[in-house]
């Protein structure tokens, strides 16, 4: 059986890291790693590949977030097209572990002088792997978890009613659930949106889609089905991306 891993290129970065790291473990697998030339093509050619007729199991690596310089925007407006989808996103996709420094560089161009030269002390990124809901196997590699689980909710608000984002947040308070991260990016209407809304809205800049994470913890009650008609009844596109674990090295500072 052959796994083929597309990630962020080129060879020896940290997404090749990434990659590695949650592959690795799979001793009994064809491994084959694809570095692509850009975030968006690692998820198109995930996008394009047929499971059933190449008989080849196929996941993305890329960056979602780094902590020193923060969101990784190609990465979050692959979510946003997902979710503008029509018929729905065909795509599952899970938090990778926080890569640690690099080694890997070594193997493919140069020797190692010194190892951590970063001026930042547990500087870290965050990765998201993609793979098709088509997709069955579980392959990736179990997470040294901690008993968080982090859930990622995209949403878009009704722009003009006063109070619209702090209502959604609102809920999450309701429930008990502690929000760690708050992003947005500009929202790209569809075409079916526009003439919903009027002609007025085509050229409206400053549209925003919203992303948020909050976690809950693991022996903690959680209603998903009452909260997601909480978010359905405040929001216009949303989705709830699934809950992830919470891998430990995401609280550790290496150097």
């Amino acid at each position: 059986m052959t796994v083929k891993v597309l990630f962020l290129g080129p060879e020896g970065t940290y997404s090749h890291q990434a990659a590695i790291q949650q592959f690795s473990h799979l001793v009994d697998y064809n491994v084959v790693y694809e570095a692509v030339d850009s975030i968006p093509s690692c998820v198109d050619k995930l996008i394009e590949h047929d499971n059933d007729i190449e008989d080849v199991d196929m996941y993305s690596v890329v960056p979602l977030e780094n902590s020193t310089n923060g969101q990784v925007v190609f990465t979050y407006d692959i979510l946003r097209n997902l979710m503008q989808g029509s018929n729905g996103t065909n795509m599952r996709i899970r938090e990778n572990q926080v890569v640690a420094p690099i080694t890997i560089v070594g193997e493919q161009y140069c020797y190692i002088i010194q190892h951590s030269i970063n001026d930042i002390l547990g500087n870290t990124t965050r990765f998201l792997v993609f793979k098709k809901k088509s997709n069955h196997r579980r392959l990736l590699a179990p997470p040294s978890a901690t008993p968080q689980r982090v859930s990622l909710l995209t949403f878009t608000i009704k722009q003009d009613d006063p109070g619209s984002l702090v209502e959604v947040l609102s809920v999450l308070k309701d429930f008990s659930l502690n929000m760690c991260s708050i992003s947005s990016r500009p929202y790209l209407l569809r075409s079916e949106q526009i003439s919903q809304q009027g002609e007025n809205f085509r050229r409206r800049n400053w549209q925003y889609i919203f992303f948020i994470e909050f976690y809950i913890e693991q022996d903690k009650e959680f209603d998903k089905d009452k909260f997601c008609d909480r978010i359905d009844a405040l929001c216009g596109d949303w989705c709830h991306w699934g809950r992830f674990p919470r891998d430990i090295c995401y609280y550790k500072n290496t150097a």
